[in-house]
């Protein structure tokens, strides 16, 4: 195995596959895969959700304290970038499935 593929499958060599030219893994390893996975995406998010949650309650506790204020700006930023991209990533786990036309095309 190697990522996604796997040397003991058979080449796709039907040109209009999205696989053409590689040999993917079977659909239950393949599956296993993706859930493993999201499974550690969904783990790291979490940790990385909690981490978010608590440096923004520092900042309403030291919130008119001067030392705090770069700390504040740094943690919103943060908090920001972060909610964007789980906006993003929850879009495109809701999207594709409804347009699976469109994953291959790219």
């Amino acid at each position: 195995m190697k990522g996604w593929q796997s040397d003991a499958s058979a080449k796709c060599t039907d040109p209009r596959n999205p696989y053409y030219g590689t040999r993917p893994a079977p659909a239950v390893v393949s599956e296993q895969l993706d859930a493993l996975l999201e499974s550690y995406i969904t783990e790291k998010e979490k940790i990385l959700l909690e981490r978010s949650q608590h440096a923004s309650e520092e900042c309403y506790q030291h919130d008119g304290k001067e030392a705090y204020v770069q700390y504040r700006e740094e943690a919103y930023f943060a908090f920001l970038v972060l909610m964007a991209t789980v906006e993003r990533d929850i879009w495109r786990l809701m999207y594709w499935p409804r347009h699976p036309q469109e994953a291959h095309n790219n």
